[in-house]
């Protein structure tokens, strides 16, 4: 196909939205649409590219994939190849095992169904998780399996008929698409049959116009301008709270059909996208795209998640600066360098760095993320880390899952009759994931009524009105609003609200926080004028695994580790929580207080560093439950 510069202009706007957002820049909200931009491309020029093929009789299967591989193999081995080093010296166990089991993913082109069934996209989790930016890579190398074939069969009809076929199965992954992005969120963002139909549109593109600009003169410039309208203003005003892909998705595919059907040299938006550090960066994008998930996720291993943005910004220079060194190096070579790299040489290193890869991964995962790299000592507390996190995930849940109502799934939008108790005496647990670890403790309290115990708590969802939905979650606000409903038909003699409250995903500063709880304490007292309000400040927040924080620093006896650290921050959330639940008639217990002094915060209780108050950077273990309700909450329930 005839060489188009605007079109490396747009996969700059694509890999550069992609990477702001993920360095959590300022107006990058909507930054992930990027991926859906680089979609609409690939299928508007690999499309392109077969049909020419067939119509001169060339094509076939083999060289196909041939190319694939030169385009994207080489330069994925070599960011691979990167990580591990940095995942061997930095990763705890149980990181270095999905990082195993991720890459394992990745050599079978499966690394979105392995994310699917892992973690949301917006999760904080998947900051840490190097290799989440691959799951793309495998939707298309998905596509790329059947779509070429289905163009093989097509073989000799008109494109009238090629672009029916075509237009009704991307209509069908649309409307599948719109169909789940309520109801099975996660899944529908991942997976190929929901994504199908944006490198559908770009094909459709290609099928219509023949490889050719569709639109000129006036009708272009109208047409590109507003396309690159539709493109900004979805990175700049979109948000992770929106449900993806589905409806709105068609504001940037459709804005980067318009691009790709009218930007040229005679149109503003085309010189503006031909501009040569636009072209370079686009020129660049797929490495550069390949390199800056590991940059940023190894940094916030580093450095226990506290990356300041001016790093941020040097991390991004450095993965457009690897990148460039990737693409002269790895790509160029790979892809021209036709003598000598042989198609039987291309085919046969890929089966085997590819078998190398699996192998590795097979390693890591069998080996309990390799844990004998660590010195026996920090061995013995890394696997109670893992017993702990067992218990955890198996005893804590199966401890409170009778009679309790945790609105785990993200999207969620059930509110379960059977959450109530069946005795309105009693008390009435709102919060999030955070104040769901306070339940095991609670329910142990003599103070605590039998059957006197209702819970609602959703992770990720501060029990606030109308708050800030965090970046993983799609609807606090609904879920909120259900618990209400719930709180006011149940009259309970007390209602605990707990939270992390000084959370980093949740987006207000203290003051506003503050703000929030107050009207939402003074709404809950306009309906239940006699009922208690009980509010739970933040607890301790650790920069990594309680675990690893007791495998590295010995523990005193009174359980505090010999280096401590300390989030300042949530002091000021804690003091000016308890300023607003002061003022609005409302209890407040300060975990901050109760676990902190001047010299750190308390792991354990002192007896060992295995039994540890914590099961990871901040949720309360069973053990650590029982500790915060008898020694602080008991005092409050009446």
């Amino acid at each position: 196909m005839p060489y188009r510069p605007e079109i490396d202009g747009l996969r700059a706007i694509a890999v550069l939205s992609v990477i702001f957002f993920h360095a959590g820049f300022a107006g990058f909200d909507g930054g992930f649409v990027g991926v859906d931009v680089f979609f609409v491309i690939s299928g508007y020029l690999i499309t392109g590219i077969i049909l020419r093929e067939l119509d001169e009789g060339r094509f076939s299967l083999v060289g196909f994939y041939e190319r694939r591989a030169r385009r994207l193999m080489p330069a994925m081995f070599v960011v691979l190849a990167a990580c591990l080093p940095f995942a061997w010296f930095w990763m705890l166990p149980t990181q270095f095992e999905r990082f195993s089991e991720s890459m394992v993913s990745v050599m079978l082109f499966a690394s979105n169904i392995y994310f699917w069934q892992e973690s949301s996209y917006f999760a904080p989790a998947s900051e840490l998780t190097p290799l989440l930016h691959t799951w793309s890579l495998a939707v298309e190398e998905q596509f790329y399996l059947f779509f070429p074939l289905l163009l093989l069969m097509l073989r000799g009809s008109s494109r009238m008929r090629i672009f029916v076929v075509v237009a009704v199965g991307a209509a069908l992954s649309f409307a599948l698409a719109e169909y789940a992005s309520t109801r099975h969120a996660s899944a529908n963002f991942y997976l190929l049959p929901t994504r199908a139909w944006e490198l559908g549109v770009g094909a459709l593109l290609a099928i219509a116009a023949g490889g050719e600009r569709a639109l000129t003169g006036w009708a272009a410039r109208i047409a590109s301008a507003l396309g690159l309208a539709m493109v900004a203003g979805s990175v700049v005003l979109f948000h992770q709270g929106l449900p993806f892909p589905s409806a709105w998705t068609l504001v940037p595919v459709l804005g980067t059909a318009l691009l790709i059907a009218a930007a040229g040299p005679e149109t503003l938006t085309g010189r503006l996208l031909s501009l040569r550090p636009m072209v370079w960066i686009g020129l660049i994008s797929y490495s550069t795209y390949l390199w800056h998930q590991p940059v940023f996720a190894f940094a916030r291993i580093h450095l226990f998640d506290e990356v300041p943005d001016a790093l941020y910004a040097v991390l991004a220079l450095a993965s457009l600066g690897l990148g460039y060194l990737t693409w002269v190096f790895v790509e160029q070579p790979f892809r021209r360098g036709r003598r000598i790299l042989t198609r039987a040489r291309i085919f046969a290193g890929t089966a085997a760095l590819s078998g190398g890869f699996l192998a590795i991964g097979v390693v890591g995962h069998a080996t309990d993320g390799l844990m004998l790299r660590f010195p026996k000592e920090e061995r013995v507390a890394l696997a109670s880390a893992a017993h702990g996190q067992s218990e955890f995930l198996e005893g804590w849940l199966g401890e409170v899952r009778s009679g309790w109502c945790h609105l785990q799934e993200p999207g969620s939008r059930r509110h379960p009759e059977s959450c109530l108790a069946p005795s309105e005496e009693g008390l009435f647990l709102w919060g999030d994931s955070h104040g769901a670890a306070l339940y095991p403790g609670l329910a142990a309290l003599p103070e605590v009524k039998a059957d006197g115990l209702a819970q609602f708590t959703t992770a990720g969802c501060p029990p606030l009105l109308r708050v800030p939905t965090p970046r993983y979650m799609t609807n606090c606000n609904e879920i909120n609003a259900g618990v209400l409903e719930r709180l006011f038909e149940a009259a309970p003699e007390q209602v605990m609200m707990a939270a992390a409250w000084g959370h980093r995903d949740y987006p207000l500063e203290p003051e506003a926080m503050a703000a929030k709880l107050a009207t939402t304490l003074a709404h809950i007292r306009a309906h239940l004028p006699e009922t208690e309000i009980v509010v739970v400040g933040p607890g301790p927040r650790w920069p990594t695994s309680a675990w690893r924080v007791a495998a590295l620093h010995v523990l005193h006896d009174d359980g505090v580790p010999e280096i401590s650290w300390f989030a300042r921050k949530l002091y000021d959330f804690d003091e000016a929580l308890r300023a607003a639940a002061h003022r609005n008639g409302a209890e407040y217990v300060s975990l901050i207080e109760a676990l902190c002094t001047e010299q750190g915060c308390r792991l354990s209780d002192g007896s060992d560093n295995t039994a540890l108050y914590y099961q990871d950077y901040g949720h309360l273990t069973v053990l650590g439950s029982h500790f915060v309700a008898r020694e602080t909450l008991s005092a409050k329930i009446d």
